[in-house]
């Protein structure tokens, strides 16, 4: 509860009552909004409203659409059972979209002067060693149709939950990114092993839209995981591939 000064009490029990999430703390961003995108693209990531009781988008259909964070806001979730209760959650504005989300889930997109006026964006799949990643990819699945430009839609149906290939590396696949590092294992070996452990045969896709998208291992990518959102973090090995039938690409 905030009281008349702005300090925040501690959740009482009578929150356990309580539809959604609580707010606890806010830090407002409006007058110069930093711009954030969604640190995994493809990955399913709700979009709610100011309490978590509607889902309103979902970050997977905006894989490299550019967020304005609002504000921050401390939340608490009375209804979990384990583990912190609290988190620091974003609300994301683009244009009349927005919705709030876990800051763990995007990146703050760096800006830099170009020497006049104008500014551009660091969008983190235009290095060379990321097209040479994805290319690698791209290539484990023959007879797919590359569709970097389009969007998979509509979700949530059951049509598209059986017919849809959203594919990850799990957090034990990426210690195996630093034999890549040290020249150990090539870039293929390494994808080819998370398919092997997702029981992935790339072979089954023929004939299906695909995208790909992949991190620089060399780029520093901030989490904003503090406050003034200078905070960073190496990404390598991280990658989405996204496969569907070509009927849910736009």
């Amino acid at each position: 509860m905030v009281t008349s000064l702005g300090m925040v009490s501690q959740p009482s029990a009578t929150y356990a009552k309580t539809k959604g999430f609580i707010w606890l703390k806010t830090k407002d961003y409006s007058k110069n909004p930093p711009i954030y995108m969604a640190n995994t693209p493809g990955r399913s990531v709700v979009m709610w409203n100011w309490n978590h009781t509607k889902k309103l988008h979902n970050l997977r259909n905006y894989p490299y659409t550019k967020w304005r964070v609002m504000k921050s806001i401390k939340m608490y979730n009375p209804k979990k059972t384990w583990g912190n209760k609290t988190g620091i959650y974003y609300k994301l504005v683009n244009g009349s979209k927005f919705g709030y989300v876990h800051r763990n889930f995007v990146n703050k997109v760096k800006t830099h002067n170009s020497g006049n006026s104008s500014s551009s964006q660091k969008i983190p799949n235009v290095s060379s060693v990321v097209a040479e990643q994805n290319k690698t990819i791209l290539s484990l699945f023959p007879g797919t149709i590359y569709l970097p430009n389009k969007i998979i839609y509509p979700e949530n149906t059951e049509s598209y939950k059986v017919s849809t290939t959203t594919i990850y590396p799990s957090n034990a696949s990426l210690t195996l990114f630093d034999q890549v590092l040290n020249h150990e294992m090539t870039y293929k070996d390494y994808i080819l092993s998370v398919l092997k452990e997702r029981n992935i045969n790339p072979l089954n896709y023929k004939g299906k839209g695909i995208n790909v998208s992949s991190y620089d291992p060399y780029v520093k990518y901030s989490d904003g995981s503090q406050e003034d959102f200078s905070e960073g973090y190496y990404m390598g090995g991280e990658f989405v591939i996204s496969i569907s039938p070509l009927a849910y690409w736009h």
